[in-house]
């Protein structure tokens, strides 16, 4: 199905993913507009067609995609918002730069992977802002897979999901997307599985890279991944998400190319701490890891809907509780004999 042009804006511009979106936005036939936060950073990238982020650092964008400091402008001209933050500056940033400024038929497209809390609860990304901006709730799309920035700038091929409770409006984002062989969208209503198995993933990242870490195997880290990612279904499942998406392409795939690729920043975050260092010194370098926000969320959602999550637990004690990661081991090792799909052993039931 053919769309017609649309004027794309991708707020804030600089990051990695959102930056990256452009390519395959711009190559469907859109008009794409990179809104900066500053017009310095506005400047530089007109000069040199190339962002500070270290992903993506040394790639050069094509001169069509459009530059501007006024995100305000942008926006009120947009028929497609890219908002580009990381979950946990949704708040802060959609509010003021988006929201005052989106006509009301305008799109929000939202890759953020994360919860955030506001007023003692915990909401996924288009939770927070449908908070601010309940008109918007009817236009919010989510987008989540195994995307890595910089291989979508490359124009590589990439699968991905992209959810909404209409599902016209699913199925119209993915032709936004789709005129181009190499990118192949799924679309999906069930917006709370695609950001929660996004979300959740990342914890088991970096417990995936603790184990690299600590050099533990090939045998460890698969056993680490699948086993997280049967915790993940719970307690996504728990929280209203479908475990079809839970266990697809937003899901499964997901957890494992971020599990066991070099390009992970949770992974990496794991490796490091599997080699001796503190979550407190690697996030004073300003490294952007979600999963340590996150972990913390989601112990809380096991506690509150009494979800089996063992290496949830864990990562949670180890990032937060200063748990030593050899006790943390340890822990997961000595628990009771099950049946892997939880069952007692029938000795245990005898005693």
């Amino acid at each position: 199905m053919l769309v017609e042009k649309l004027n794309v804006v991708i707020a804030p511009a600089g990051g990695a993913f959102g930056s990256a979106i452009s390519i395959p936005l711009l190559a469907n036939g859109h008009e794409v507009t990179l809104a900066f936060r500053s017009e310095e950073k506005a400047q530089r990238f007109r000069e040199s067609r190339r962002l500070e982020e270290e992903r993506l650092k040394g790639f050069v964008f094509p001169e069509d995609i459009r530059v501007t400091s006024d995100t305000a402008e942008a926006v009120r001209n947009a028929d497609l918002v890219v908002l580009a933050t990381p979950a946990r500056f949704i708040e802060t940033y959609y509010p003021v730069n988006i929201q005052p400024f989106r006509k009301p038929d305008t799109n929000v497209l939202i890759p953020s992977k994360g919860l955030v809390k506001i007023e003692n609860k915990y909401l996924r990304p288009s939770e927070v802002v449908s908070y601010f901006d309940p008109s918007a709730t009817r236009h919010r799309v989510v987008l989540s897979g195994p995307n890595f920035a910089a291989e979508i700038a490359r124009g590589l091929p990439f699968v991905t999901v992209i959810a909404a409770e209409d599902p016209r409006l699913a199925e119209e984002m993915v032709d936004i997307f789709s005129l181009t062989p190499q990118y192949r969208i799924y679309p999906s209503e069930d917006v709370a599985g695609v950001e929660l198995g996004g979300a959740f993933k990342n914890v088991i990242a970096i417990a995936a890279g603790i184990s690299d870490g600590l050099e533990y195997g090939e045998n460890a880290r698969a056993a680490l991944i699948k086993r997280g990612a049967l915790e993940i279904v719970r307690l996504g499942v728990a929280l209203g998400g479908q475990k079809d998406t839970l266990t697809g392409i937003s899901g499964d795939a997901d957890l494992w190319m971020t599990c066991v690729s070099s390009q992970s920043r949770n992974h990496q975050f794991g490796v490091q701490i599997g080699q001796g260092k503190t979550p407190a010194e690697l996030l004073r370098s300003g490294q952007t890891v979600e999963g340590y926000y996150t972990v913390k969320v989601a112990w809380e959602f096991v506690r509150e809907y009494d979800v089996k999550a063992p290496i949830t637990k864990l990562v949670y004690c180890v990032l937060h509780k200063g748990m030593e990661v050899a006790e943390a081991v340890k822990q997961l090792q000595e628990r009771e004999p099950v049946y892997e799909d939880g069952r007692p052993l029938a000795r245990s039931l005898s005693r």
